[in-house]
């Protein structure tokens, strides 16, 4: 292997491994519903005036027109032609399971069919099922349409209702049929995400800019540090210095080489 080769190759791993340590999960915090959930670094979540109008168009119900955010791959235009979910929110209350055997009886009613009970998990490998399905355990009813336009399967839904404490968290999930057993995997992903109450704690932390200070100012004053930052940012510099020394140590045995 020639040096200009070896380089190269270097050079990929250092864009890789630059790549895998920022793609994390991004988060949206739901103040209205006191709950946060992780979402794909590649999506993103979508102007409420575009989804508004999509929405109009579609001549949706009143309670999907009151949604709390929504979400789609930052590659999908528009974003309607790929997978994309809607959550919406309501702050009924912690209900009772009394009254979740309720709102199962009735879309089973709805549904004309019985009430699967199994995991989450488990449902999403029943793609062929339209019957709703209860996860006791995580409180998530499942249940999967399809929809068509001419007589033509346009895409598939995954309906999903989240229950806690503040009430119940809807997921409208939405992808092609030719996509859509992919992208259950990451509507799945957002629903074991969620998470409700404390969202204090995972708030980003305020930034503060500091000017025209002198020593004495900055002994007199305690200035709150980002800890996650710092810690990205350490683990970053880690990655760099250790990838420079790698690169480093393959260019001298290349030269030792060369000269034997």
């Amino acid at each position: 292997m020639n040096r200009n080769r070896m380089f190269f190759l270097c050079m990929i791993l250092i864009v890789l491994l630059c790549f895998s340590a920022q793609a994390e999960p991004k988060r949206y915090i739901s103040f209205n519903g006191e709950f946060y959930f992780d979402y794909p670094d590649d999506w993103v979540q979508l102007d409420s005036r575009l989804v508004d109008h999509f929405l109009q168009l579609n001549k949706a119900g009143k309670t999907t027109l009151d949604y709390e955010a929504a979400f789609c791959p930052i590659a999908s235009d528009p974003f309607w032609s790929g997978p994309y979910f809607i959550v919406s929110i309501d702050t009924a209350g912690n209900l009772s399971e009394k009254q979740i055997d309720s709102v199962l009886n009735n879309l089973s009613k709805l549904f004309g069919s019985g009430i699967k009970y199994f995991p989450v998990a488990d449902f999403m490998t029943d793609l062929k099922s339209n019957t709703p399905s209860y996860d006791r355990d995580q409180k998530v009813i499942t249940i999967i349409n399809d929809i068509y336009e001419k007589q033509e399967l346009l895409k598939r839904h995954l309906y999903a209702m989240k229950f806690y404490e503040k009430g119940i968290a809807t997921f409208y999930c939405y992808a092609p049929d030719s996509i859509f057993d992919k992208s259950t995997v990451i509507f799945q992903d957002v629903l074991q995400s969620f998470t409700s109450g404390n969202i204090e704690s995972v708030l980003p932390k305020e930034k503060l800019e500091i000017a025209d200070l002198d020593e004495s100012d900055i002994n007199k004053k305690s200035i709150p540090i980002d800890n996650k930052e710092s810690s990205n940012s350490g683990s970053l510099i880690a990655i760099y210095s250790g990838l420079f020394v790698v690169i480093l140590i393959v260019i001298i045995r290349a030269k030792k080489k060369k000269r034997k």
